[in-house]
């Protein structure tokens, strides 16, 4: 088995970015979900609320680089986060945050037409994870619950197979893509090696209607949530991918092979 896309995503539910290789941390690939838009409470934005999220376009580096699809309306500023330190929510949990700059919140809020800001967890920042699923010392960033989360090739497939329009991979915004073997043997894993990377699988991650939206236009669907949920359905929830915390950090890229057990 082998990895065939790593995707970073920078800001909280805004689009990705396809990388050939990646950081692992403690918190997952890189600077995934380091940044979030929080409204005027200095509570979590995503696409559950928002689906034109989709429809902004992400660079980041040394500087931050946000532009919408097809517009010439454009920001970039310095990666140098210098705004007031916040208290923000996500779902029931509470974080320590940055204000990136007003600037950009001033911009985001002018596109999304209310007012928001954009923030950053810094390094001494912690939030911890779900103790049901963690063991001490876990810890992750703006994700809904989990530093990676993992998908593979055969189970989309599987799922197209009963779509009348298939899908794209990018409906569930993973992290690493696998190509795999058999459509949902993911199930049943417990540890991934890739290299010297060793990831603790965690549980199945349950979808919501973010999977709804396509991610090319923002418009949604009642697929592939509604066939999901005919073969893909545990204790009311509806399944597909598995989240995943590092036991070990490292570098891994596309190609790599990955050991299961």
């Amino acid at each position: 088995m082998k990895i065939v896309s790593l995707t970073e995503y920078p800001v909280k539910s805004l689009p990705g970015i396809a990388r050939q290789s990646a950081v692992v941390n403690p918190r997952g690939l890189g600077l995934d979900r380091r940044y979030m838009l929080v409204d005027s409470d200095n509570r979590f934005l995503t696409q559950r609320s928002l689906p034109q999220l989709t429809q902004f376009n992400v660079a980041i580096g040394d500087e931050l680089t946000f532009s919408l699809k097809g517009s010439k309306q454009s920001i970039s500023v310095l990666n140098k986060p210098v705004g007031s330190k916040l208290n923000v929510s996500i779902w029931q949990d509470s974080s320590s945050a940055v204000e990136v700059n007003s600037e950009l919140s001033n911009w985001f809020s002018e596109q999304l037409g209310q007012p928001v800001k954009l923030v950053f967890m810094q390094d001494n920042d912690v939030r911890n994870l779900d103790t049901e699923y963690s063991q001490p010392g876990d810890q992750v960033g703006f994700a809904d619950g989990y530093p990676i989360l993992i998908t593979t090739e055969c189970s989309l497939n599987e799922l197209n197979k009963r779509l009348k329009h298939p899908i794209l991979m990018d409906r569930f915004r993973a992290n690493i893509v696998l190509d795999g073997d058999k459509p949902f043997a993911e199930d049943d894993w417990q540890e991934m090696t890739i290299g010297d990377v060793v990831l603790r699988v965690a549980k199945p991650c349950a979808r919501c209607q973010v999977i709804t939206t396509d991610q090319r236009t923002g418009e949604r669907y009642p697929e592939p949530l509604t066939a999901l949920s005919e073969f893909r359905k545990k204790d009311y929830k509806v399944l597909f991918g598995m989240n995943v915390i590092p036991e070990t950090v490292g570098n891994i890229s596309v190609g790599s092979q990955v050991k299961i057990t």
